[in-house]
């Protein structure tokens, strides 16, 4: 068992480590995310918006990652009833927004008014559906209008995956054709206004993420009887602006729980059956809220095992509950269809187990060998990062001199860690 000492001495190797072999530096990261940005501008049209998201679109992508792209048909505009149709949206195709049977988070889409003017188009078409008076476009027929289309295509392998057009092969590649809605979801409103103690994220990047509107992506509440018309909401943009907005260390720690889920996959599948019982939207989840319910001083470079084990423990505490509220709407149990009954019990005890392990924890799985915590062990590769951190503090001293905030980040950094400890025990009673 580490010592508070020796465990902060380790995670400062720790992030020297992930630095070095998954992230890059946070200038890196930084520049990756502006090219991203810059290049999917160059390929927009008129017609389609190109936007990146998931690892890749977040700056944070992994070995063995799906590279999830947006395809947004600007012909399209999705509205509330209640909204007048602006002049600039005379000329496109109008889809009203109505509540759906099932969970929050899932609406039904009836057309107000066509105007076809594009080759694609008849995918759209195709996907009408009249339910009484009212036309309204299936999700699973939409989505699978364009999984035919491009199995047309030679040599490409593709199939339906959740909202997405699921390529395998030679690129793992998952495009989801969706639409937009330049206004905020009425269901997600009290994200805007929710008492948050920490200051993040801030009320300018509230403001930018409320403008930038929704999208709604082609699939259903699979814990209801019927998707054929539900359409999800999605907060693919909204999710990709946060992370942007992350530390160094929080992009740090996303790193690792994703790293750990693949870990773990196997086990998953061995003892459950379901190696998506768990994924990752679950622990960015999970993160989003716990950043949101910390001090930014608990974020620093020597707590990076904290705040994963932080992160670890909300995701325990959920499991335990049954309930994993989603970000934006915490009223949809993200864990409502397959984290319940022998298969809650199962996956706790697993969770438990390696919550029994601590730092070890770092050791288990094959899909990624070696470990990062036989790297970290390895005295060859602790000299290599010590090296090279000794060489840029060094660098780091030169530049900006001595420092008089040590004191200051000692005392506020014991004060989030007993706010860390407070939420998941409130998480614990809340359920």
């Amino acid at each position: 068992m580490m010592n508070s000492m020796e465990s902060e001495q380790t995670s400062v190797l720790l992030s020297k480590y992930l630095e070095k072999k998954y992230t890059g530096t946070e200038e890196a990261i930084n520049i990756k995310r502006k090219a991203i940005i810059l290049t999917e501008s160059l390929i927009n049209s008129d017609f389609n918006d190109h936007i990146d998201t998931g690892s890749y679109g977040e700056g944070c992508y992994q070995k063995g990652s799906d590279m999830d792209k947006m395809n947004v048909d600007k012909t399209v505009a999705v509205m509330y009833p209640d909204q007048c149709i602006p002049q600039h949206l005379v000329h496109k195709t109008i889809l009203y927004i109505r509540k759906a049977d099932c969970r929050p988070g899932y609406v039904n889409l009836e057309i107000d008014q066509l105007f076809f003017k594009h080759s694609f188009d008849k995918y759209f078409s195709n996907s009408l559906v009249q339910i009484g008076n009212s036309l309204f476009i299936s999700s699973d027929m939409y989505r699978e209008e364009w999984v035919s289309f491009y199995t047309t295509i030679p040599g490409i392998k593709c199939e339906s995956n959740g909202p997405s057009s699921a390529f395998t092969g030679m690129e793992d590649k998952d495009i989801v054709h969706c639409f937009q809605c330049n206004s905020w979801p009425k269901e997600a409103n009290e994200w805007i206004t929710r008492t948050r103690l920490y200051g993040w994220p801030h009320q300018t990047l509230i403001d930018k993420t409320v403008s930038n509107g929704f999208h709604v992506v082609p699939v259903g509440d699979k814990c209801s009887e019927d998707t054929f018309l539900q359409w999800r909401i999605s907060f693919a943009v909204a999710e990709r602006s946060l992370v942007h907005s992350f530390s160094n260390i929080q992009v740090k720690v996303y790193t690792l729980l994703k790293y750990f889920l693949k870990q773990i996959k196997e086990t998953l599948k061995e003892s459950i059956g379901d190696d998506d019982i768990l994924c990752s939207y679950f622990l960015k989840t999970i993160l989003f809220h716990a950043i949101e319910n910390s001090s930014h001083t608990f974020w620093q470079e020597k707590n990076l095992f904290d705040c994963f084990w932080f992160c670890f423990n909300i995701l325990i505490a959920c499991v335990r509950a049954g309930f994993c509220p989603h970000y934006f709407i915490p009223a949809n149990n993200l864990f409502q269809r397959k984290v319940h009954g022998q298969n809650q019990q199962i996956l706790l005890g697993i969770l438990d187990n390696y919550c029994q392990m601590k730092w070890m924890c770092l050791s288990v799985g094959n899909f990624i060998k070696p470990s990062i915590w036989e790297d970290l062990c390895d005295t060859s590769v602790q000299a290599n990062l010590v090296s090279a951190t000794n060489l840029q503090q060094n660098i780091l001293d030169h530049d900006k001199g001595d420092s008089c905030c040590f004191v200051i980040e000692i005392s506020t950094q014991t004060r989030a860690g007993q706010q860390g400890i407070a939420l998941v025990i409130d998480i614990k009673d809340k359920f």
